[in-house]
């Protein structure tokens, strides 16, 4: 199977229609149809991702967030961004950017989260955007830190009100303390998420909602793997993935 093939049965599953506005899913770099015999699944394109594509002979990268977000004015190999555009197009590596429209697809990055966090009842958070999930579970703050513990996250720093025992848990992947209304406004007495601030966990102890922020990479992460098996069972490819962020890092 080639690339174009790939990512047309990858589009089935998440569309890009379905991205924010703001959002730059699709193609970031469309080379010819190479067949694929090694694809690299990543959270983001930096030089480590493009080195183990090269070291694996990787046709395709794939990743949640989008390479070329915001665009590029020029292409310049003196810098980083430059150096790896010009590295993949030599290489004749493509790369494909599956953003928020993977966040909302049907076992997308919110769906993971269901199982890890035995979520019933589950709706979609944020009608407006189709953001974002929330369901029903009866948890205390141990049963939480277990399941993040079993999913490689040690450090969840909690804002707003501390709450001993939870029943309805929302949840939005990457940076979701935009949500921190529409949770408490949907009886959530639980966000998890990502990077909060700290005047956003002040607004959501004035509103009486607890916040857990385990980090933007950790919240995403699960969708890795996930994208990784769909690749090697619609392709047979074999798919590489990156499950570390090469730049944050903790001392």
């Amino acid at each position: 199977m080639n690339c174009v093939e790939i990512i047309n049965n990858l589009r089935k599953w998440a569309p890009e229609e379905l991205q924010e506005p703001w959002d730059a899913s699709g193609w970031q770099i469309k080379l010819a149809d190479r067949d694929v015999t090694n694809v690299v699944v990543a959270m983001d394109v930096v030089p480590e991702v493009v080195d183990l594509a090269a070291e694996v002979g990787a046709e395709l990268i794939l990743t949640h967030h989008p390479f070329l977000f915001g665009g590029l004015s020029n292409v310049a190999e003196e810098t980083t961004k430059g150096a790896m555009v010009v590295d993949l197009i030599r290489r004749g590596i493509s790369v494909y950017s599956a953003h928020t429209n993977m966040d909302k697809a049907k076992g997308g990055v919110n769906d993971q989260w269901i199982d890890k966090l035995g979520l019933k009842n589950v709706r979609v958070l944020s009608e407006e955007d189709e953001l974002g999930i929330i369901g029903e579970n009866h948890m205390v703050l141990a049963d939480l830190k277990a399941v993040f513990q079993a999913e490689g996250i040690d450090n969840v720093r909690g804002y707003g009100v501390k709450k001993e025992a939870v029943e309805t848990i929302a949840f939005v992947g990457g940076s979701g303390a935009d949500y921190i209304d529409e949770a408490a406004l949907q009886g959530a007495d639980v966000l998890i998420t990502g990077d909060v601030k700290h005047h956003d966990g002040q607004h959501a102890a004035e509103i009486g909602l607890m916040v857990l922020d385990i980090g933007h990479f950790h919240s995403e992460k699960a969708i890795l793997m996930a994208m990784a098996r769909w690749v090697e069972e619609i392709s047979g490819a074999r798919a590489h993935v990156v499950m570390n962020s090469p730049f944050v890092f903790e001392i």
